[in-house]
């Protein structure tokens, strides 16, 4: 506590990666609204780009 402040961070173990931290805050996001997303969605990690429009 510096300054009358309070600092909250992810765990530091979270902080390494911006996927990371683009994942976890989706998944606080999914939390709060489970019906945030109306669509299918998936994913393929290994996606060959000619392959995205198909």
């Amino acid at each position: 506590k510096l300054n009358n402040v309070n600092l909250y961070s992810p765990p530091k173990n979270l902080c390494t990666d911006n996927g990371a931290m683009i994942a976890w805050a989706g998944i606080e996001r999914l939390f709060e609204n489970p019906n945030i997303c109306e669509y299918e969605i998936e994913a393929n990690p290994r996606w060959q780009l000619n392959e995205l429009n198909q």
